[in-house]
């Protein structure tokens, strides 16, 4: 066994006490606290660390001491500029195929245990994101578009799957986090006919308003403007595909300005 003296250097059966281990612990942290480590020597330490494993018995020490210890971010607030230069530093950076495959296969059959879905359960519930963030992610995500070899991937993993009873009742009617006070249920007037949504997909070519997509195999929708079911006018009847449909049931308001420009 090798084991370091209180000077620090390397001695062969050298085992320190509870007492030499802890002054080491504070000298240590006190010896990095400040400093950065150069180019050459994060690059020495990268190609040392490439391609080791840790043991399954590692892993479990190393989680068994993590435990009950909070992250270092927690309750944390960054600036502004720190905020800026983490996006910076972040954009344009490209995972490579290697490093997507690893990433997959390490979460491969993961599961969350019930304590850990309580706390993200509890952390989510009674938050509301601001309407420049939903804004925000509206924007990002209206330009992309899934592959075709994605689609499929999907496609294939949603097949045959079925919620649970149990599961359905915890998402349904009020248990839902989208729940609104029951509007889906109401009624529409009785000029809400197929001749109607006919003519309207008609007047719009048979194509989604907000992105563009022509109908084929699923048939597209007839969308209300302003979400009032009686109001059949045509100029607030629009065709939208399912997905763009399923898009502006959130952020009602934002929506609802977006169309009456």
């Amino acid at each position: 066994m090798i084991g370091r003296n209180q000077k620090g250097q390397f001695v062969k059966g050298y085992s320190p006490t509870k007492k030499i281990r802890a002054k080491m612990k504070k000298n240590n942290a006190c010896f990095w606290k400040g400093k950065k480590l150069s180019e050459s020597t994060k690059k020495k330490l990268r190609q040392i660390n490439i391609g080791k494993k840790l043991s399954v018995e590692t892993r479990k020490k190393m989680s068994i001491a993590l435990k009950g210890r909070s992250t270092w971010s927690k309750g944390r607030k960054f600036s502004k500029e720190h905020c800026k230069k983490i996006s910076d530093g972040n954009k344009g950076r490209i995972m490579s195929e290697d490093a997507k495959s690893k990433i997959s296969l390490t979460h491969t059959g993961m599961k969350h245990a019930k304590e850990s879905k309580d706390k993200m359960r509890k952390w989510h519930l009674g938050k509301k994101q601001s309407k420049e963030v939903i804004a925000k992610r509206i924007k990002s995500r209206s330009w992309y578009k899934h592959s075709e070899a994605t689609k499929n991937k999907i496609k294939k993993a949603v097949i045959g799957f079925k919620h649970t009873k149990d599961a359905i009742k915890k998402m349904s009617g009020k248990n839902n986090w989208n729940w609104q006070g029951g509007k889906s249920y109401g009624a529409y007037s009785v000029d809400w006919t197929k001749t109607l949504r006919r003519s309207i997909r008609e007047r719009d070519k048979y194509r989604c308003q907000l992105c563009g997509e022509p109908q084929e195999d699923k048939i597209l929708h007839v969308y209300h403007i302003d979400y009032n079911k009686k109001n059949c006018n045509l100029d607030n009847l629009l065709t939208l595909c399912p997905r763009c449909h399923s898009k502006t049931n959130f952020n009602r308001k934002y929506w609802i300005n977006y169309f009456n420009k």
